[in-house]
């Protein structure tokens, strides 16, 4: 066998196992390994958008389906908001969210998975991993984090947001719905991302 033909053929084998280990060994590996960092006392849901795992001591799992169900429509219609600024916000592969049990939790939690000091957050969106930490479900942090997802797989004529911006934008959908309720806003109370982008001091006294 020629040379090149026994390099292709390692090549080739080489993708095999690279496929393989993709769609059947790194799935179990990574459930595997967020066992491992969470301890006992967790369960795994797999929902449609969202990998859920909870304390089985703090919720039930009707609970926990709810609140898949709540993420995914927050999502659908941030999704659409977003469009009205030409930001088109991809479909993402599933992301797994880390509902853990406190604080103490959290912060070893953090330290564990992605390296960062946490005894100063109350969670975390990690693009590295695709991934959100919370030590609870309150809603408010949950779409704070997720909208910081979104923008993680968002398009724009703008390239990627400004820090400042994509912050401001996880802190205003906090509250929602309790905002202004967004199937209610017209075109023209929007302006364009342009022009959020380009505001000066004076425009904020305005």
């Amino acid at each position: 066998m020629k040379p090149e033909a026994k390099f292709a053929m390692v090549i080739g084998a080489l993708f095999v196992g690279l496929f393989l280990f993709a769609i059947i060994i790194a799935p179990g590996f990574r459930e595997s390994y967020d066992k491992l960092l969470l301890g006992e006392g967790y369960e795994k849901f797999t929902g449609s958008d969202f990998t859920i795992w909870y304390s089985q001591k703090l919720y039930s799992e009707e609970r926990i389906r709810t609140l898949d169900s709540t993420l995914s429509s927050f999502v659908g219609e941030f999704t659409r908001l977003m469009k009205k600024w030409d930001i088109e916000i991809s479909e993402f592969s599933e992301c797994t969210v880390y509902l853990l049990q406190n604080h103490e939790h959290l912060e070893k939690f953090g330290m564990q998975a992605i390296i960062a000091d946490m005894s100063n957050n109350g969670g975390y969106f990690s693009p590295t991993n695709f991934s959100i930490a919370l030590t609870n479900d309150d809603l408010r942090g949950l779409y704070h984090e997720t909208v910081h997802l979104c923008f993680e797989t968002s398009k724009s004529t703008l390239g990627n947001l400004a820090p400042w911006l994509n912050e401001g934008f996880a802190q205003y959908f906090e509250n929602f719905p309790g905002k202004p309720d967004l199937r209610a806003i017209k075109d023209y109370e929007l302006p364009s991302i342009e022009k959020i982008v380009n505001f000066e001091p004076k425009d904020f006294s305005k």
